[in-house]
C-alpha cells in the first residue's frame, strides 16, 4: 500500500533540522524547493465507520455496528468499525 505525507509537514520537519537548511542538490536547487515542486498525489481522506457520524456500535465496545446514513442504503446492515464508504462524514471529536 502506498504511503502519503503532507507537504507542509515534511517541510516543517526539514526546517527543524539546521543541517537541511544548507542542503542543495547537485544542480544547486535547495531540498525545500525540490519538495515544493513534487506534484501532489490525488488522494481523498477516508472516514472510517467508527469515526463517522452515521455509525453506531451494536453494543457498547463492539467493533460491529450499523450505518444509519439514509443516502447509502446500508441502514439495516451491520458493518465493522474499520470499514469506510464514500458517504462518510466525520463526527465531532473523532481523530483525523
Amino acid at each position: 500500500m502506498a504511503e502519503y505525507i503532507e507537504r507542509e509537514a515534511a517541510l516543517k520537519e526539514l526546517n527543524r533540522n539546521s543541517i537541511t537548511k544548507k542542503l542543495t542538490l547537485a544542480n544547486g536547487v535547495s531540498i525545500f524547493d525540490t519538495i515544493k515542486n513534487i506534484p501532489a498525489a490525488d488522494v481523498v481522506e477516508v472516514v472510517r465507520c467508527k469515526d463517522c457520524m452515521w455509525w453506531y456500535p451494536r453494543e457498547y465496545g463492539s467493533v460491529i455496528g450499523r450505518c444509519e446514513n439514509p443516502y447509502n442504503g446500508l441502514a439495516t446492515e451491520y458493518i465493522e468499525e474499520d470499514e469506510f464508504c464514500s458517504c462518510g462524514k466525520r463526527k465531532e471529536g473523532a481523530e483525523e
